[in-house]
């Protein structure tokens, strides 16, 4: 049974060991090595979980931490999956609860971010009704990798 909470000030390492993982098991796909292995020694799963663990939504599955989302108005900042739990129903059951949030605060469309060569997360996102509104190159923390923007219309759904 999955079940979705908000995350506290206690679950930081939780956050990042999520991301961290996914990031592992996702990214290696499709990321050069050199990008895996700055974005390690850089701690970025850490940072996030430090700087805004507290804003996350977790999901858990039996009572095991399985996936964390960052929610910001209608924009899903952050999705991951613990690999462990993949393809079971924790990505779903985060995204809708992102779309009765937005939605819960006004807004008729959710958007969300996937990197370009991430064939699995588009696929995911679009047999979850998104589509592509555009492709840019990431500046920050990923450059030369490009970004595409994903959007939903959840106006009447429930």
């Amino acid at each position: 049974m999955i079940t979705i909470r908000s995350a506290t000030a206690e679950d930081k390492q939780t956050i990042r060991n999520v991301i961290r993982e996914s990031f592992l098991s996702s990214y290696v796909h499709f990321l050069p090595k050199e990008r895996i292995e700055q974005s390690i020694r850089n701690d970025r799963a850490g940072e996030i979980a430090r700087n805004e663990g507290h804003l996350f939504t977790i999901a858990e599955m039996n009572g095991t931490p399985a996936g964390v989302m960052l929610l910001k108005d209608n924009f899903v900042e952050q999705l991951f999956t613990h690999p462990d739990f993949m393809g079971v129903g924790v990505g779903s059951a985060l995204l809708e609860h992102a779309e009765n949030r937005a939605r819960e605060k006004g807004h008729d469309r959710l958007t969300l971010n996937c990197f370009a060569d991430n064939e699995k997360a588009l696929a995911f996102y679009k047999a979850k009704g998104f589509t592509i509104e555009k492709s840019v190159e990431e500046k920050n923390h990923m450059p030369g990798i490009f970004n595409c923007t994903l959007a939903k219309n959840i106006q009447g759904h429930q």
